[in-house]
């Protein structure tokens, strides 16, 4: 898992980033694999944070990160954020679904758009916000569980993703 590989990396001291270059890589060719992928990726992720969770807390983008997933949820988890609230009743769920999902995507988008041809993204922020935001957020919840109960579960030797 790299998240893994930079943690003990980090822990070592070591400085890790990310790299800004294009890779060629396989994307998932159905949802059922790409449902399987992100709960690879976030099981791995959890299990890691658990392992080396030091690093996790030294790096600031986590905590602003916590932070926008606890908006996220706070979100999701409010009663009336039904699709027909959302749309024709309540302003205030909408203030709060662009607060916390589509306006931290801002940034990303306006750094990623290099030509005026590709202003278009900013308009995608708010349909990708409501379609792949809550499946990723469903992998995200199952990704997070089966992490911890394979850290409980797996010994330290042993691969968990």
């Amino acid at each position: 898992e790299d998240i893994d590989l930079a943690s003990k990396l980090n822990e070592n001291g070591w400085f890790v980033q990310q790299c800004s270059h294009r890779v060629i890589s396989d994307f998932p060719n159905n949802l059922k694999e790409w449902y399987k992928q992100k709960l690879r990726w976030n099981s791995g992720s959890i299990q890691s944070l658990l392992s080396h969770y030091m690093v996790f807390l030294k790096n600031p983008i986590t905590i602003s990160i916590f932070f926008i997933s606890l908006g996220v949820f706070i979100t999701g988890a409010n009663s009336t954020m039904t699709f027909e609230n959302i749309i024709f009743n309540n302003s205030n769920g909408i203030s709060l679904f662009i607060l916390f999902t589509c306006l931290p995507l801002l940034p990303a988008t306006l750094i990623s758009i290099r030509e005026l041809k590709k202003f278009y993204k900013i308009f995608i922020i708010i349909p990708f916000c409501y379609i792949y935001g809550p499946l990723y957020s469903i992998s995200l919840i199952h990704g997070v569980f089966l992490g911890i109960y394979k850290y409980i579960k797996l010994k330290d030797t042993d691969r968990g993703w």
